[in-house]
């Protein structure tokens, strides 16, 4: 057995929902890394006929579903691969991008460091509370 156990077959389902604008199909599917999405497919088209441009018959909607699947199982499905990158890593270069390219001042970058401190800081504290001491969010990675 190979170490990569958690890899599973992507699967899924398509559902209507009565909403205030009229039914709607939604897809719900679970990537092979175990992640699951849920996402609105369209307005549903519950007539006899044709749909018009825009709306989705429950066939249309299992299409969608399908090629989504097939592009999961391929690894094409765009966002499927995690990059690793982290909210202080996007954060740190957004600084230097504000700072080097844009040319703020340095005022406004200390403004833009402090609310990307708060925000990374009340993150890590609303995360759950497994193993984690008091203190530990001067852990976390200092913003330039």
């Amino acid at each position: 057995m190979t170490g990569d156990a958690t890899v599973q077959r992507p699967t899924g389902h398509v559902f209507r929902l009565d909403r205030a604008r009229g039914p709607v199909w939604y897809a719900k599917y679970r990537l092979p890394d175990g992640r699951q999405v849920q996402k609105k497919i369209g307005p549903a088209w519950t007539e006899r006929g044709r749909p018009p441009a825009g709306y989705v018959t429950k066939r249309l909607a299992e299409a969608w579903l399908r090629n989504v699947l097939d592009q999961a199982r391929r690894g094409t499905l765009p966002g499927m691969v995690r990059t690793g990158a982290t909210f202080a890593d996007a954060a740190a270069e957004f600084l230097r991008y504000l700072a080097d390219e844009r040319g703020c001042k340095p005022s406004t970058l200390r403004d833009y460091r402090l609310d990307h401190r708060r925000a990374l800081v009340a993150r890590v504290w609303r995360a759950p509370r497994r193993g984690r001491h008091v203190g530990d969010h001067r852990g976390v990675a200092r913003l330039a």
